[in-house]
Formats: C-alpha cells, sequence, structure tokens
C-alpha cells in the first residue's frame, strides 16, 4: 500500500453512503484485509454527511479528505507537511489556483467558476476553490466542523467560510482535474441543488 511505502501512521476511514452497486461488499472485503481501514455506511447518500460523518470518526491530528473518484497522493504528500508544521489548519486543493489543470467539459468548468466566483463574493472568501480534496488540522477545525448545518454539496464550503471568519490559516494548491467517467448525477441537477443551499446558507453570513 502506497501509504505504507510513506512510512507515515495512518487509518482508512471509508464512508460508504447509499451506494447501489458492490461498493459497501467491496470495502467490507477490504477490510478484512487492511487493519487500518474502518468504514462507516451511511443509509442516505448525501455528499456533506458523509464529509462530516468522515471528519467526526477519523481519530488522527491530520485528516486527509479524499473522494474515491478524486485523489492524488501528490497532494498528500505536499499538504499534510504544511499542517503539520503549522503553516496551515486546511490546505485546498483547488480546481482554479494558479497552475492548475481543469481538464473536465467546457459545461463543467463553467459552472464551476461561475458557482466559485458566486460563493466566493458573497461569503466574503480569500480562496478559489472551496471543494474537493483537502488536509485538514482536526484540533484547530473540530469546533468549526461541529457548528457546521450544511450538508449536501455545501458542508464542505461553510467549514472553509467558517474557518477563514476565524481567521485560521488556508493555502492553496493547484489541482489536475480529469474526468474518467462521467458524472452519476446530472450537471444541471447538483447544479440546482448547490445555488438553492447556498441561497439558504443563513449560517455562512453570520
Amino acid at each position: 500500500m502506497v501509504l505504507r511505502d510513506r512510512g507515515v501512521e495512518f487509518e482508512i476511514v471509508l464512508v460508504e453512503n447509499g451506494s447501489s452497486d458492490g461498493t459497501l461488499q467491496l470495502a467490507r472485503l477490504l477490510s478484512a484485509q487492511i487493519a487500518q481501514l474502518r468504514i462507516i455506511d451511511l443509509d442516505v447518500a448525501d455528499y456533506g454527511a458523509a464529509l462530516a460523518a468522515g471528519f467526526a470518526a477519523a481519530r488522527g491530528d491530520i485528516v486527509v479528505s479524499f473522494d474515491v473518484d478524486y485523489y492524488d497522493l501528490a497532494f498528500f504528500d505536499v499538504s499534510v507537511p504544511l499542517v503539520r508544521s503549522g503553516q496551515a489548519s486546511i490546505v485546498l486543493a483547488s480546481k482554479r489556483a494558479p497552475g492548475a489543470q481543469d481538464r473536465r467539459p467546457v459545461l463543467r468548468r463553467v459552472l464551476t467558476t461561475v458557482f466559485a466566483t458566486i460563493v466566493r463574493t458573497a461569503l466574503h472568501l480569500h480562496v478559489r476553490d472551496a471543494h474537493g480534496m483537502k488536509a485538514i488540522d482536526k484540533r484547530a477545525i473540530t469546533s468549526l466542523a461541529t457548528a457546521c448545518v450544511m450538508r449536501g454539496s455545501l458542508f464542505d464550503v461553510e467549514l472553509v467560510v467558517r474557518a477563514t471568519r476565524a481567521q485560521l490559516a488556508l493555502v492553496e494548491l493547484p489541482a489536475t482535474v480529469i474526468e474518467r467517467r462521467p458524472p452519476r448525477t446530472s450537471v444541471l441537477t447538483r447544479s440546482v441543488e448547490a445555488f438553492s443551499a447556498c441561497s439558504s446558507c443563513t449560517s455562512c453570513s453570520k
């Protein structure tokens, strides 16, 4: 396993939330072979709820969140030392930072830009992209994560907003994003969900 090769102490918390394929069965087979793997099974598919559950369950001082289809161990190698050294409380893998390469279809790139611009302007964020891979100082962020009320695609946006308001150090690293399969939820559906949730996110403005 690549994490063992890096000589670090680690655990893997896999949050399975409402998938209808063989993900849970495969995860259970893997957990029988990998002592560091723990599984959390949620009944309802909810991205934000999965992130919140995984963060709460993690026992380490540094938590790195990857989606099953969006991960990069090069990000792990760079971001973890930044958190460990105290240079950042959250390190974000940004699709919009200088040097980033977003190779997804044009429509998805445009919608990401529009949504990120609205969120950044409305909520006075200093970062360009609040979604995606993150490395987090759990001790610094736990109380903020517990206070988050948004679920769905805006949990991590609210977490970044709260960290910004708390004047914690955030660092963005450029990410390379390649879409290897079409998203299971349509771009339109995800956009409507995100914009609707964002418009009702009164907690983020407090």
